[in-house]
Formats: C-alpha cells, structure tokens, sequence
C-alpha cells in the first residue's frame, strides 16, 4: 500500500503545487508494477475520510481572468466524421480551450494532432475569445 501519509503532507504544505496525479507519478516511478491511477486514487480518498474525516482533497490555484488559455486535445477521439467519397466513419481529434476563471470553452474537430492543427485551433480559439491571454498553457502537446 503506498504511503499515502507522506503524499498528504506533500499536498497540504503550504506552497505546495503537488496534486494527486504528481503524488501518483511518484509512487509508479517507485512501484512500475504498483496501482493505477484510478485505484491509487480510490484507496487516497479512503485513507483521507478514515483519517482526516473528508473524502475529498483539493488544491486552491488562484488564477487571474483571462490572463491563462488552458490547451488540450481530448483523450479519446470519437468516429464522428463520414468520409463522403468512401462512405467510411473516421475518427476525429477534439481540440478544446478554456480560460482561467471563466466557463467558456472553445473546441474544434481536426484530422489530427499535427502542429498545423493545434496552430489553427489556437488561431480559432483567440478569435473565439476575442481577446488573447498572456500566456497559452498546453497539456502534455
């Protein structure tokens, strides 16, 4: 069972920018063969609510409106588009945006993952937006 004590204190240090995933990164480095993401979770959250009374951790990140353009491409890519020559369903690449402190999100169906694809999705998304954001923050591009 992994030492989810230590992972707590990591989490809850004043200052700390560690999250569960970071905590579990950790633990896989150490234990290739150990618990997956979401079981490493699961037994976290117990171990939270057997010893600290609540079933929930979370990090406050404070964030500036508008100033961050998050970025990421969707994990799964849906068969969403019929190929009108061949008549075959393809699978599309959902290209997504949201900025910090607000609800709107933008997303985009593409071919790929290319860079040319996530240059016209940003392009979109600005446009979109109708403003741009001091900083475009990509998720594992």
């Amino acid at each position: 069972m992994p030492d989810f004590e230590l992972y707590y204190e990591r989490m809850m240090t004043k200052g700390s920018r560690v999250n569960m995933f970071y905590c579990w990164l950790d633990y896989k480095s150490e234990h290739p063969n150990g618990y997956q993401s979401s079981q490493f979770y699961e037994y976290f959250n117990r171990f939270i609510e057997r010893n600290y009374g609540g079933d929930k951790v979370a990090m406050a990140v404070e964030r500036i409106p508008g100033e961050k353009m998050y970025i990421d491409w969707v994990g799964d890519q849906p068969k969403l588009l019929v190929d009108p020559h061949t008549g075959e369903i393809r699978k599309v690449h959902v290209f997504t945006t949201t900025l910090g402190v607000s609800s709107l999100v933008y997303a985009e169906c593409f071919l790929d993952e290319k860079l040319p694809s996530f240059m016209q999705g940003t392009i979109n998304a600005i446009t979109f937006y109708d403003a741009v954001p001091r900083y475009l923050v990509p998720d594992n591009c």
